[in-house]
């Protein structure tokens, strides 16, 4: 665009009305954008719930049918590979809602466990760091201390 209206090919009202049109194409560009991004962070809400939602059932299911065969025949499942339990669909069934509250109250405590571990693993490392520094220091002062004695005794 400014390179025309420099060369001269559009005039000056040309050229604005251009550089108008980009600006819509640009806000609905943006738009776009941000309709996209509330999408998509809906979207990754639903798929963090449902993995809650598969770890629960998960750790339900191993501890009460460690084979899982009853487990999967009786949610309509047919197991087609015993070795790595692998599952056919042979039905439908109704979906139901499953409470997560106790899974994310878990899971948030080992995630602030954690934190806390590895905070207490930084300041470790801090006060340790410090007493290297010191122990360096000193061996410096007493190597100094016997390059002096050893200069006196010649």
């Amino acid at each position: 665009t400014i390179s025309k209206l420099l060369d001269g090919t559009i005039g000056l009202p040309q050229a604005w009305a251009e550089v108008e049109n980009l600006k819509r194409e640009l806000s609905t560009m943006k738009r776009n954008i941000t309709d996209r991004t509330k999408h998509l962070n809906v979207a990754q809400r639903k798929i963090e719930e449902l993995h809650g939602e598969v770890q629960v059932l998960r750790a339900h299911v191993v501890k009460m049918d460690p084979d899982l065969k009853r487990t999967s025949t009786s949610l309509g499942f047919q197991v087609v590979d015993a070795g790595d339990v692998e599952m056919a669909w042979i039905g439908s069934k109704d979906g139901f809602k499953l409470d997560l509250t106790a899974y994310k109250v878990q899971t948030a405590m080992e995630l602030e466990k954690a934190k806390a571990v590895n905070l207490q693993l930084e300041r470790e490392i801090e006060a340790l760091e410090v007493e290297r520094l010191e122990m360096k220091s000193q061996l410096r002062l007493m190597s100094l201390l016997k390059g002096e004695r050893a200069a006196r005794l010649g």
